[in-house]
């Protein structure tokens, strides 16, 4: 929520080059805590469901996992480039 609403208190009618860092910044150093936070809920209805320890932690882990795999290796990987047909992910060029 924090660059919607700070693009509306300070740019409102344009786009800056710094409001794009600061925006990318913010929802990239979101993206762990979401992640955790997903995880953790997920660990306490499993633990509480199936009244486990482990397979509660297990069915917490695989979607944690694949969160950082998706949102964190995928943008990195030369793989995604390939795809890409050899473009830049970053810069589209």
């Amino acid at each position: 929520m924090t660059p919607a609403a700070l693009h509306r208190q300070l740019e409102p009618e344009e786009v800056s080059a710094g409001f794009i860092v600061i925006s990318s910044r913010l929802l990239l150093w979101s993206m762990a805590p979401l992640a955790i936070g997903i995880g953790t809920d997920l660990f306490l209805v499993a633990r509480l469901v199936l009244g486990s320890l482990v397979p509660a932690a297990s069915l917490a882990a695989a979607p944690f996992a694949i969160y950082l795999l998706l949102w964190f290796g995928l943008p990195r990987s030369d793989a995604l480039r390939r795809l890409a047909g050899g473009a830049s992910v970053r810069g589209g060029g």
